[in-house]
């Protein structure tokens, strides 16, 4: 039956020769059409509410039951909409598309549900609208999205694209989801939101390769991103922005194995708590293997990653070519926890040369750090509460050049000093001299070398030009 005039009317598209489309108003043209031909279904809202936003709760809903088996496509053209109770795809795969993030807008009049809900295994697609929370609701459970095919099901392949969303609780809830894709978008949070992204895969059999990618999040009052159990997850190009925490690892399946978390390319600023926070409930005993944290910058936050699983959770964590500030009284990198951590070539900066940069504590196992960098800390900049810490060997050349300031036949030619950049070693380095003039020898001068350069003395029977020297300096 058609809708309402109040709620409006479904245009719906078929195939009847699989080369003709034609459109009919209502379902007038199922008489003679196979439902399974329908193709898509276009919203057309009726009346306006007072505050000239139609409630599409039951058009909407309308939709997706008219949609065959086999799925379809639902457009919401151009226009702001109100979104008053749940509405569900009830297990088929649909798309539902908007006119754009500038155009359609869907405003969401309840306080408590989950809004939009994506049942089933099959995929489903969400894209080019925007959805906020209406000026007198305070959202304080559920979320605008969520994916969840039911027990014993997992959904595969669904995608988000080209979102924006407001004013949440939860933002998007994935549960039970394997290679869902979420891109382009923006979420932001309030100041009462939990989660800007939720992803809570019940079981260990859907470590598949689901991704977030080139997207603003701001989490508000809570995290970013929250993974609650397993699932191959890779985060790329993004850039989260204010919040607890940017993203945290918080596993609650108590025996559950998974694997997998790919951290690269993204800016992670202004948490209150951390940037990366890897952790657990009490009492589970999870799993969770293949941890890489590659290319991310940090900043503003006072403990940029942190591990906390008494050494039995978190496996092969690499954190690696990453640059963090470290704000006054912070901590870079903290590891009160993790089995086998490796930190290397990561620039840690302090600001107002106070903090740490990685504090290691005792249930941390099989640390390794090395081939870091190391500025403006005064004192060292590693707290190892350990004992059992590997630190790596560097290697590296220096080149200079002494002046031969004594006249001909001096054997005492001059000497330079050398700066090891960016706080290269945390203690001072074995050093080799070599010296390319002829007849000229060099060595470091008594008493010259710490962890941040030395001086280097030339001697010989020549005179004239800058004698060049390089050393090989060697340490941790």
């Amino acid at each position: 039956m058609l809708a309402s005039p109040d709620d409006g009317d479904l245009l719906m598209v078929y195939s009847l020769d699989r080369r003709t489309l034609i459109a009919a108003a209502g379902p007038a043209i199922l008489g003679t059409a196979n439902a399974q031909e329908l193709l898509s279904i276009q919203l057309i809202p009726g009346s306006p509410s007072s505050d000239s936003r139609p409630d599409v709760t039951r058009l909407l809903q309308r939709a997706f039951d008219q949609l065959p088996a086999v799925g379809g496509t639902v457009f919401l053209p151009a226009g702001a909409y109100r979104l008053s109770s749940t509405v569900s795809n009830r297990g088929k795969p649909v798309r539902l598309i908007g006119s754009g993030r500038g155009s359609t807008s869907l405003e969401i009049a309840n306080a408590t549900d989950d809004m939009l809900l994506f049942r089933g295994h099959e995929p489903c697609t969400i894209s080019d609208l925007t959805i906020r929370t209406a000026s007198n609701v305070v959202r304080t459970s559920g979320a605008y999205i969520v994916f969840d095919p039911g027990p014993g099901v997992i959904n595969y392949s669904s995608s988000i694209e080209r979102i924006s969303l407001y004013d949440y609780f939860v933002g998007i809830d994935f549960r039970r989801c394997s290679d869902f894709k979420l891109r382009d978008s923006t979420l932001i949070g309030g100041s009462g939101a939990h989660a800007a992204i939720l992803v809570a895969n019940l079981t260990n059999a859907d470590s598949g390769d689901s991704s977030i990618s080139g997207s603003y999040i701001n989490g508000g009052g809570g995290a970013c991103i929250l993974q609650r159990s397993s699932g191959g997850l890779r985060l790329t190009n993004l850039k989260l922005n204010g919040g607890t925490i940017g993203y945290h690892c918080n596993l609650s399946n108590t025996d559950a194995g998974t694997s997998d978390l790919l951290m690269s390319v993204i800016s992670i600023e202004n948490m209150t708590q951390a940037g990366v926070l890897l952790d657990r409930v009490a009492g589970d005993r999870s799993i969770f293997t293949y941890v890489n944290i590659e290319g991310v910058q940090f900043s503003n936050c006072p403990r940029a990653i942190e591990v906390i699983d008494g050494g039995t959770t978190f496996y092969d964590v690499n954190i690696r070519s990453c640059m963090i500030a470290v704000p006054i009284g912070g901590t870079g990198i903290m590891l009160n926890g993790g089995n086998t951590v490796t930190v290397s070539e990561v620039m840690f900066d302090a600001i107002g040369r106070k903090g740490n940069a990685i504090d290691i504590g005792p249930a941390c196992v099989n640390a390794v750090v090395g081939h870091n960098a190391y500025r403006n800390f005064p004192d060292s900049p590693i707290h190892d509460r350990n004992g059992n810490v590997t630190l790596m060997q560097r290697s590296m050349s220096f080149t200079g050049s002494a002046k031969t300031n004594r006249p001909h036949g001096s054997f005492y030619l001059g000497e330079s000093e050398v700066s090891f950049p960016g706080g290269t070693f945390l203690s001072p380095p074995h050093v080799i001299v070599g010296v390319g003039g002829d007849g000229a020898f060099g060595r470091l001068k008594s008493g010259s070398l710490t962890r941040t350069g030395c001086r280097v003395e030339i001697f010989g029977f020549v005179s004239g030009n800058p004698v060049p020297f390089t050393i090989l300096a060697t340490g941790i």
